[in-house]
């Protein structure tokens, strides 16, 4: 006996799930005119020449690389199709992103319209607006923004569109008369396609769970409607993702180590971590305003602050209620499940980033809320079928999800202006999250860069407010002092950095530096001899004669290197290095001698 197709399983399910991915694809067409933003994308891209090509040399280096502590092959073979496609230009990177996403909202439709069917027996009308409704407040949402625009993204995109074809395989595979081993061999796979993209898709398995016992009811005891049901079928189709899933965890946990420094959390900082994770990730699926490309990992943890213990409690409250509502309303648990699943990657104990979360890490889990969302208007609409009140509530329903869709289209479009460039992308992290403090020193930066320097001096001074600890920056304000024409206050800045950190001798040499410019030459001959008291003179040798090189103009490093020589007893280089700063600066030679 086959299972009825109607248009939401049928054919005809791929029209409206077109439109949808043409609606996603014009509210996102702005970040095809982005370019690449200094905030990873420039080291995975624009200086990598590692990808570029598919050449045994690139693919060997594609299925090795770990760079920034992802391992992420398939990532990188649609990254060297970019290349070979558009050449150095973001734009077609950009349009690779924007059709993925696309897809992927069109995806979300037909998985959205199966499982409601699955789930409900509904007419097919209602099953398709239900689903219109998930798939586009899933694909234009703004917390999509940060996966699409920023061309780092990638990940994000590439790993949804494979896994979402494997959980449509997989409900495929599920239902009667199906070619089930084909099926599941496909949703396999996708799977690893999936983990090839990103590593995070490796809790699928425990969503795949959720969705076997609702609405696929192969975890149930009944057999309602001649599905492939039964715990014994469901449990062997689900232990090969399992298995997948255990290598792929093995993996992100040794790349991550080697890329980009993983930390085990203390007990606090973790449930800092989780609750703080769990609160910006549903303020902003229910609101999405105020929007930061960097939820920065506070320097401390307080429990007892507001932020943590209300997110707590909020989570706690949902569980409880979709727990004890399981039976009367089993998707709301399904769509709880799925959200924390994928999450449960991003709020682990072993954390790598300066992140606490990020608007990218919803790209999955918003999945269920939104299709949750897209149940319950589904639910309005059959309710309000009925009679001319119930033709006007569907009416006011309808017009309601449009405007709601309108608004965080809108609201889409402009977030995407964010991820223009660096500067844009700073200034705007500094508006709505001033605490942020690897913010501030970012948007220093670029400012120093753009030559506004007394404001860059503003934002370096405003991130020492936020985290005192950060005494290095001082050696940033010091460089743009120096800049400025202002050597004594730059050593003034110096000098803090060394009281903390003496052993850094390219403080040391910008201090000498600025101590010549103010023409405090005996003192910058002695601060810089005593880089000696903390590093061998074998060191320092090899440190200044590649200096030197660097910098062949420059007295201070050849100051560094005769005293360096000096010290080792080589007075034939001792000597060379003297005639050298006396040709460079000869003032500051006789000061070497006294």
């Amino acid at each position: 006996m086959r299972e009825t197709a109607g248009p939401c399983l049928a054919s005809r399910a791929w029209a409206p799930a077109l439109l949808v991915a043409a609606a996603t694809g014009l509210v996102f067409a702005r970040s095809v005119g982005l370019g690449f933003v200094v905030w990873d994308d420039e080291i995975l891209l624009v200086t990598n020449p590692a990808f570029r090509g598919f050449g045994w040399a690139h693919l060997r280096w594609m299925t090795q690389s770990a760079l920034l502590g992802h391992w992420v092959p398939v990532t990188w073979l649609s990254f060297a199709l970019d290349h070979a496609l558009w050449g150095p230009h973001a734009a077609g990177y950009h349009r690779t992103n924007v059709l993925l996403h696309a897809v992927n909202a069109g995806l979300v439709f037909v998985l959205a319209a199966r499982l409601l069917r699955r789930a409900t027996g509904w007419p097919d009308g209602v099953c398709r607006l239900g689903a219109f409704a998930a798939a586009l407040l899933w694909g234009v949402h703004p917390t999509r923004v940060e996966a699409v625009s920023w061309l780092t993204g990638r990940r994000d995109v590439l790993s949804g569109f494979f896994l979402l074809l494997s959980v449509l395989a997989y409900v495929r595979a599920t239902a009667p008369a199906a070619r089930r081993r084909a099926w599941l061999i496909g949703a396999l796979v996708a799977y690893a396609l999936a983990l090839g993209s990103k590593a995070v898709v490796m809790v699928l398995p425990v969503a795949l769970v959720a969705l076997e016992w609702y609405p696929l009811g192969g975890l149930r005891k009944h057999r309602r409607d001649g599905a492939d049901r039964g715990p014994r079928r469901a449990w062997p189709r689900l232990v090969p993702f399992a298995a997948v899933a255990a290598l792929a965890a093995v993996a992100s946990y040794v790349t991550q180590g080697r890329g980009s420094g993983v930390r085990v959390l203390s007990v606090a900082d973790w449930l800092g971590t989780l609750t703080g994770t769990l609160g910006i990730q549903l303020s902003k699926a229910v609101l999405p305003i105020g929007l930061s490309p960097l939820y920065e990992m506070p320097p401390r943890i307080d429990l007892g602050a507001p932020r943590y213990w209300v997110a707590a409690l909020v989570a706690a409250a949902i569980t409880v209620l979709v727990v004890g509502l399981r039976r009367r309303w089993p998707a709301g648990l399904v769509a709880w499940v799925w959200f924390l699943a994928f999450l449960a990657p991003v709020t682990a104990m072993a954390h790598a980033g300066p992140q606490l979360t990020a608007d990218r890490y919803s790209y999955l889990p918003a999945l269920g809320l939104s299709l949750l969302a897209g149940a319950l208007v589904a639910v309005a609409v059959r309710a309000g079928r009925s009679g001319r009140a119930g033709a006007l509530a569907s009416t006011g329903i309808g017009l309601t999800v449009l405007l709601v869709l309108v608004a965080l289209g809108a609201l889409s479009w402009r977030q995407q202006g964010v991820w223009r460039d660096r500067g844009a992308l700073w200034a705007h992290a500094v508006s709505v999250t001033p605490e942020c403090v690897r913010c501030q020193v970012n948007l220093g930066a670029w400012l120093a860069e753009q030559g506004q320097l007394a404001e860059a001096i503003a934002h370096y001074d405003r991130a020492l407010e936020l985290d005192p600890r950060r005494v290095d920056l001082h050696t940033n304000v010091g460089l743009v002092l120096a800049r400025m024409g202002q050597p004594g206050e730059a050593a003034a800045r110096y000098e803090k950095v060394l009281a903390r950190y003496p052993d850094r001798v390219a403080v040391r040499v910008s201090l000498a530096v600025a101590l010549v410019s103010a023409h405090r030459l005996p003192e910058a001959v002695t601060r810089l001899e005593e880089a000696a008291r903390f590093s061998s003179p074998a060191t320092l040798v090899d440190f200044f004669e590649r200096l030197t090189i660097t910098q062949p103009t420059a007295a201070v490093p050849h100051l560094g290197l005769l005293q360096a020589y000096a010290r080792i007893g080589d007075r034939l280089a001792a000597r060379e290095a003297h005639e050298a700063l006396a040709a460079l600066h000869p003032a500051l030679a006789r000061a070497s001698q006294r």
